[in-house]
């Protein structure tokens, strides 16, 4: 089972920093193939997107403000989740509360 930790700077400047590139290489795709190959710029979206969505749920964990309780998402819930920088609407699996949940990193 995964610890999960509080959010430290090294996390957030990762996030931020694995966001940008992800943003680099949408915009690299955008410009090299976006106007002549329409479909090729949607498949490279797409993979950018999923590596990105697949890597923070692999990354972090939430914690429920209700309750405390520390949990994990699935890939598809993380994806179709409203968030914020570092919350995410979610349903807590213990208490069943619908709330703002906490962005925890997973150690270990």
């Amino acid at each position: 089972m995964a610890k999960y930790q509080d959010l430290t700077p090294r996390d957030r400047m990762t996030g931020y920093s694995i966001l940008a590139i992800g943003c680099v290489a949408l915009i690299a795709a955008a410009l090299l193939v976006g106007k002549e190959h329409p479909l090729w710029f949607v498949g490279v979206a797409l993979a950018v997107l999923a590596a990105l969505v697949v890597w923070h749920t692999r990354t972090f964990g939430y914690r429920c403000p209700s309750c405390g309780a520390q949990f994990e998402v699935s890939v598809l819930r993380n994806f179709l989740a409203p968030n914020l920088a570092e919350t995410k609407f979610l349903t807590c699996p213990v208490c069943k509360r619908k709330d703002w949940a906490k962005v925890v990193a997973k150690r270990g």
